[in-house]
């Protein structure tokens, strides 16, 4: 995650939009294989997901060293910037886990 050489690839802000992309685009994808192999049986399907995750993996690689780390960093390593920049994105991220475990509560 800190290593010099994978900086190249989080270096801008266009290649760490298009890191979210990739994932959030890749994110979907295993979603929809794993629905058409629970729902439909498409035995298939499984041998795609592993094709999808493997990308998966690598691009969640990327963000997390975009942020080097901070999300699986302890407190005590933490400034108090980056401890900020941790509760801010932790917060985002239950607003977005509870609008969607509404919306799928709405819908069933």
């Amino acid at each position: 995650m800190n290593d010099p050489r994978g900086k190249a690839l989080h270096a801008t802000a266009g290649r760490r939009r298009a890191a979210v992309a990739a994932h959030a685009v890749l994110t979907v994808g295993a979603v929809w294989l794993v629905v058409l192999m629970f729902a439909h049986d498409q035995r298939w399907a499984a041998f795609a997901l592993i094709g999808v995750l493997l990308p998966w993996c690598f691009f969640t690689g990327v963000l997390n060293g975009a942020t080097q780390g901070i999300l699986e960093l302890r407190s005590r390593v933490l400034d108090e910037r980056q401890l900020m920049e941790r509760d801010r994105a932790r917060g985002a991220a239950h607003k977005m886990t509870g609008a969607l475990v509404l919306g799928a509560a709405a819908g069933l």
